[in-house]
């Protein structure tokens, strides 16, 4: 089997070799050169005092065409495994389905399962290899930047770059986008089975009505929920720096704690609570006679589930307040009673300018959280169907329409989608908050 699967790799395989071979040649072209600019420089021999100018020097001699190999590098080594998934082992396998390839091992006795699992190791190892090789050479070729970087004071350059980590983020990041980008490429039919349908999956996305309804929903809760558990949690961490609470560490366990309950039993738990049939809700409307608003009806389902989210990750970001509060040097604070300033002023001049950098990185986790929306949604759905829909957020359409739908391809063009947006909206926030902290 093994070699019957190298058969039909060879063209692909050979291809991946004349990318690394060329990859191979360019790092060896300049390599030498980079080496000994390093040399020349005199880091190697350079007293503490004086490395960090000479290996600021170094690194700016190296504009140009040295920036773009560099690069090119890491570009290399984080994209091989997409590009071997997306460009390689996507066809082969939608291949493997569409002209049934698995006839051959039928006659040979051997199982489906066992062909295509020869066939996904075989593709995994390619891109292992291929990736831990661009690595090496990189890593090879990158040691004189990556020795100046540690010296030079506010460099941009990365602090080295390591081939089993660059191996770690691509198994654990990119080749899994690289994979679902591959599923967004093609559609289940009938009749022709698993062909490649290019784009149509994203039109069909941008025209659905579904999703653009639970879009909408998700963007509304990211609106109203992220500011308030921002508010909440800032003013919680500014009570906690004040020193004018008794027992305070206790205060902000208890704050914290709520943290520490996994998504799915808060949901249980919250869920208990809001039933209208049963638990606290239950029983107050029983003794209101009925006048008190259902936390799960449809005027009230998104505020219950903001509720939710905001108990669970208020003392999280809290704990990112505090810890900025914290790091404040106490002489701003011992000047500023010297000049007669009250705690207003001491919030207002000292501690908010301070927190600047941490809001904008609680606001990032937050709004990427709040787009991720699912797990309280999903375990509410089952006690108020009517009200909490099967596409009540984006993640929860994609989750139907896979696990329940077994439209794979369909979900995973909608993943993509909500992982661009993601992106979009993650970077707007932090582009924004760099002006203010500016």
């Amino acid at each position: 089997m093994t070699w019957l699967t190298w058969r039909q790799f060879r063209p692909q395989a050979v291809t991946a070799l004349a990318a690394l071979a060329a990859f191979a040649i360019l790092l060896g072209a300049t390599g030498p050169h980079l080496a000994s600019m390093y040399r020349g420089s005199g880091i190697a021999g350079c007293r503490s005092g004086a490395c960090g100018q000479l290996a600021g020097n170094f690194l700016l001699a190296l504009s140009g065409a040295y920036t773009v190999v560099f690069m090119l590098g890491i570009a290399a080594v984080i994209l091989a495994p997409a590009v071997i998934g997306v460009f390689w082992g996507a066809p082969l396998v939608a291949r493997e389905f569409e002209t049934g390839t698995f006839r051959l091992a039928w006659i040979q006795s051997i199982t489906r399962s066992r062909w295509m699992a020869v066939k996904l190791a075989v593709l995994g190892l390619a891109a292992i290899t291929v990736t831990e090789g661009l690595s090496l050479l990189y890593g090879w070729w990158a040691a004189p930047i990556g020795q100046a970087a540690r010296l030079a004071p506010g460099s941009n350059f990365p602090l080295g770059m390591s081939p089993f980590g660059l191996l770690a983020f691509d198994a654990h990041g990119i080749v899994p986008i690289g994979y679902a980008i591959s599923l967004s490429l093609f559609r289940q039919q009938l009749i022709g089975g698993n062909v490649f349908v290019g784009l149509s999956n994203y039109k069909l996305a941008l025209t659905d009505s579904q999703f653009w309804a639970s879009l909408r929903r998700m963007l509304l809760f990211l609106a109203v929920q992220v500011p308030v558990m921002t508010v909440l949690a800032l003013l919680a961490a500014l009570a906690l720096d004040s020193a004018r609470l008794r027992w305070a560490p206790l205060y902000r366990l208890s704050i914290f704690l709520p943290y520490a309950v996994p998504a799915v039993v808060a949901s249980l738990m919250w869920g208990f609570i809001y039933g209208s049939q049963f638990g606290l809700v239950a029983r107050v409307r029983s003794v209101l006679g009925g006048h008190f608003p259902d936390p799960l009806s449809s005027n009230w389902v998104l505020t219950s589930i903001g509720n939710v989210v905001t108990w669970e990750f208020v003392g999280y970001n809290m704990l990112i307040f505090f810890s900025a509060l914290r790091a404040v040097p106490p002489e701003l604070y011992e000047a500023a009673e010297i000049d007669g300033a009250t705690q207003f002023a001491i919030i207002r001049w000292i501690k908010l300018p301070a927190l600047r950098v941490a809001i904008v990185v609680s606001l990032i986790f937050s709004v990427i959280g709040s787009v991720q929306l699912f797990n309280e949604p999903e375990i509410l759905h089952f006690l108020a169907p009517d009200t909490i829909p099967v596409n009540f957020t984006p993640n929860m359409y994609a989750y139907n329409l896979s696990f329940a739908g077994q439209e794979y391809n369909y979900s995973a063009a909608i993943a993509i989608v909500m992982g661009i947006l993601t992106v979009i909206i993650a970077a707007a926030v932090q582009w924004y908050g760099r002006r203010r902290t500016a």
